[in-house]
């Protein structure tokens, strides 16, 4: 690591593994802030966000306890590049807002290297914040297999939702990691331990 301040972006495919390589990281020591997890709290019942999704949705997006049905909406989403794109006007300047007031909070309390996990980052422009990229990738059949079982939908629902992201080789070309997930936990945990070596160094 050239210097303090080190930004680095975990990005990929949906289904690809993303998280359990952010779990490896974590548990190395270093914090990692999550867009999922900020994309959730600003679009939460009363939060900045919320009001202007199901405007855009419509009530039928909202569930009985009060709160937007995700599945719903990456559904409708995986169907119309329109509505997708309108979403993401929503919700990615609010969600780049608060990650670089995460990020510089986490730098203050000495943190040399921040992750910062980020399914949309290519598409949301926000390689030119990194200092670099991971992007962690799968086998298609694998990913598609594994968004079936994460968010009950059928195999064919979860190619669409694949299919409606940027391909995984083009943000795979454009980061300067690649963490392949195609294998045992350990052949991962191996991997990542080589990248963050990189980074510390």
């Amino acid at each position: 690591m050239a210097n303090r301040n080190f930004l680095v972006g975990i990005t990929g495919g949906m289904g690809a593994g993303k998280s359990t390589v952010s779990d490896l990281i974590r548990q190395a020591g270093y914090p990692v802030l999550s867009a999922d997890a900020i994309a959730r709290a600003i679009t939460s019942p009363g939060a900045p966000a919320f009001d202007a999704v199901v405007a855009l949705f419509g009530k039928q997006v909202v569930t009985l306890a009060g709160d937007l049905d995700r599945t719903r909406i990456r559904e409708e989403i995986s169907r119309s590049p329109e509505l997708r794109r309108k979403l993401e006007a929503i919700t990615h300047p609010l969600i780049q807002r608060e990650s670089a007031r995460l990020a510089a909070e986490e730098f203050s309390r000495g943190a040399q290297a921040v992750f910062y996990e980020a399914p949309l980052l290519f598409e949301a422009n926000s390689e030119g914040k990194m200092d670099a990229v991971i992007c962690v990738v799968a086998g298609d059949d694998l990913r598609a297999s594994r968004i079936a079982q994460r968010d009950g939908v059928s195999l064919d629902a979860a190619r669409r939702l694949m299919n409606a992201q940027m391909p995984q080789q083009e943000k795979a070309a454009r980061s300067r990691w690649v963490v392949e997930n195609n294998g045992t936990e350990a052949a991962l945990a191996a991997r990542v331990r080589e990248v963050l070596e990189e980074v510390a160094g």
